[in-house]
């Protein structure tokens, strides 16, 4: 939210997270960065109410992120919300941002597979949303995408370790 002469406005998320709550520790270190960096992000327990309707919400949540910054995970390749987010994403055609959490897992195929550049520490993280993202040139579409399917994170940070 943004106080716009005294009025509250509610502010578009840049940046959906997905994950499994059993990684909430890492969300939250990784909702810290995006603070830092002045990213604005969707997380379901920042931006869910009691009584609110979860697939509303997480479908609104989707439809005005320009990116989805998929925690990685064994817990998460487990998970069905988490394999609905992706899905949502991909058929929308969004930049996806993988972050692997633990070496064991690898990047989807749907998604990129083992060749898609990726982020796996925190620091990468932190040096990519403070240097390079870019929500408002991912709105006007000035990003690149090679042929069908999602668009895929290409900063080299991390990639492949």
């Amino acid at each position: 939210m943004l106080d716009y002469l005294g009025l509250q406005v509610a502010t578009m998320a840049d940046v959906f997270i997905s994950y499994s709550h059993v990684d909430s520790d890492l969300v939250d270190e990784i909702c810290s960065i995006l603070d830092e960096s002045g990213v604005e992000y969707f997380r379901d327990i920042k931006n869910s109410d009691w009584g609110d309707s979860i697939n509303q919400t997480v479908n609104s949540g989707l439809k005005d992120a320009v990116a989805l910054l998929l925690v990685l995970s064994p817990a998460s390749v487990t998970s069905q919300w988490v394999a609905y987010e992706t899905g949502r994403c991909v058929e929308s055609n969004k930049k996806i941002l993988p972050f692997l959490q633990h070496p064991s897992v690898k990047v989807p195929g749907f998604i990129g597979g083992d060749d898609t550049l990726h982020i796996n520490d925190l620091d990468s993280l932190r040096s990519y949303f403070q240097d390079e993202f870019d929500a408002d040139a991912i709105r006007l579409g000035s990003h690149l995408c090679y042929g069908p399917g999602p668009q895929i994170a290409t900063s080299p940070l991390g990639a492949g370790n």
